[in-house]
């Protein structure tokens, strides 16, 4: 499941947790990064908004194609439309033998309609966990939700409505691990998105469209707080107007809460060189 998302204001975050002591999930830099298999990937794009305020203040930067992890944060450009200016908090200190550039965002996404906390387990990944959605039946919280591809019911893409439209809050559930990068799986997304659209268009009242009586959408609690050190970009160099940088630290958390309220995520970066 891959979620997009941008939650309900007065609920708190779980305590900070070291990614380590969940072997289980990993923290990927960007959308070209590997997704390692049978694991959690965690995204979010702090750091590569820190990483543009190293770029803006060294200039010619230059890094080894070699190098991977850093050659695509240095390379990638995919990030730039996801949040306005405002809704960012950036910060450069600048010292005299380098300098530290820090980046921070909150975004509250609530849902229009207060979905179902249901009382019965989700068995996930053969794991009992909390979940929420919708029955079809209720006219009002079906109208929260919209199916955007439908194959079946490992095979599908509904859009969770929140009151602020100009974000959006995507479940995608895929039938195998075809695709190693969430550039992978967002170009699947988008091609299941345009498939349903062409489907809907030609048969608007297609019944895979629409939550019906007797339909359920059954969706695991989503709730951490983690943090992590970029092993993969401490202590490496790069070149930046002919002088040799190291980085000194690279550190991103990022927390994040979906539930029948809606989504809230908070995530911040530090990089110091």
């Amino acid at each position: 499941m891959l979620a997009f998302v941008s939650c309900q204001p007065n609920r708190n975050f779980p305590p900070v947790q070291p990614l380590s002591t969940h072997p289980n999930s990993q923290f990927v830099l960007t959308q070209h990064d590997t997704l390692m298999p049978g694991k959690n990937a965690i995204y979010s794009v702090s750091m590569l908004f820190a990483w543009s305020l190293v770029q803006e203040n060294l200039p010619e930067i230059m890094v080894n194609k070699n190098d991977n992890q850093l050659w695509l944060l240095n390379a990638d450009t995919n990030y730039k439309n996801s949040l306005n200016k405002d809704e960012l908090d950036l910060l450069v200190d600048i010292k005299n033998d380098g300098l530290i550039a820090s980046a921070k965002f909150k975004k509250s996404l609530p849902f229009k309609v207060k979905l179902e906390r249901f009382s019965e387990p989700l068995l996930f990944k053969n794991k009992k966990v909390n979940s929420f959605g919708l029955y079809g039946g209720n006219e009002e919280m079906a109208s929260s939700a919209e199916i955007l591809y439908y194959h079946n019911d490992s095979d599908f893409v509904i859009k969770l409505l929140p009151k602020d439209n100009n974000h959006e809050i995507i479940i995608y559930n895929f039938p195998s691990d075809s695709c190693h990068t969430f550039a992978g799986h967002l170009a699947n997304l988008n091609s299941a998105i345009a498939l349903g659209t062409n489907e809907k268009r030609d048969n608007p009242d297609f019944w895979k469209y629409k939550f019906k009586s007797g339909d359920m959408l059954q969706i695991p609690v989503l709730e951490f707080n983690l943090e992590t050190h970029f092993s993969s970009l401490e202590k490496h160099k790069f070149k930046a107007s002919n002088r040799t940088v190291t980085i000194t630290e690279a550190q991103q958390r990022t927390a994040f809460i979906l539930d029948e309220m809606g989504a809230e995520i908070e995530s911040e970066a530090k990089i110091a060189v």
